[in-house]
């Protein structure tokens, strides 16, 4: 529960205010995964972009991935990842990692050693963890189930001019509590 309220934070922090939040609310019990989407406007997870590893050519020099309008990725799942993960592989054809694709129905990820790889699929609801090692060394031995849930109606993201007037607010009425000193008449 800690893991998915930091990420939540971060996500609306690093999201624009007129963004949607999608977080995984999972069902299952057993092996946990979070995972925190932010996307541009009143956006859902069909209006993420096709992108994929492949997208540079090989030994190409490319700008970073544009993945508008999704804005923030945050998924704990037997390790952390964010959207700075998702870049081009340095040494395409002869190792190509990390290798990944986004796209409306879900998000799949393999890290740049080959050694963990995570599946999102938005359809079934469902984040699926592969591993060179431990409990997720058996592919489909750490599947969590559940679904996404848009929370942009429900956490209300703060506009930046809110943020410094309630800071504005607290340090005036710090100051005036601090000056105020009712003995001293």
């Amino acid at each position: 529960m800690k893991n998915r309220l930091a990420a939540l934070l971060c996500v609306c922090l690093a999201t624009p205010a007129s963004a949607s939040v999608w977080m995984f609310e999972q069902a299952s019990s057993g092996f946990t995964a979070s995972a925190v989407i932010g996307i541009a406007g009143n956006g859902a997870l069909a209006d993420l972009p096709t992108r994929s590893y492949t997208d540079c050519s090989p030994r190409a020099v490319c700008a970073p991935p544009d993945f508008a309008p999704l804005t923030s990725l945050d998924i704990t799942a037997g390790s952390h990842y964010t959207l700075n993960d998702f870049v081009y592989p340095v040494n395409l054809p002869a190792w190509p990692f990390p290798a990944w694709h986004v796209a409306p129905y879900g998000i799949d990820f393999i890290d740049t050693f080959d050694h963990k790889d995570f599946f999102i699929s938005f359809t079934a609801g469902t984040i699926r963890i592969d591993g060179d090692d431990g409990p997720c060394m058996r592919a489909g031995a750490c599947i969590a189930t559940g679904a996404f849930v848009d929370l942009s109606h429900s956490v209300p993201v703060p506009e930046p001019t809110v943020v410094g007037l309630l800071l504005l607010s607290l340090l005036a009425t710090f100051g005036v509590h601090r000056g105020y000193r009712p003995w001293r008449s």
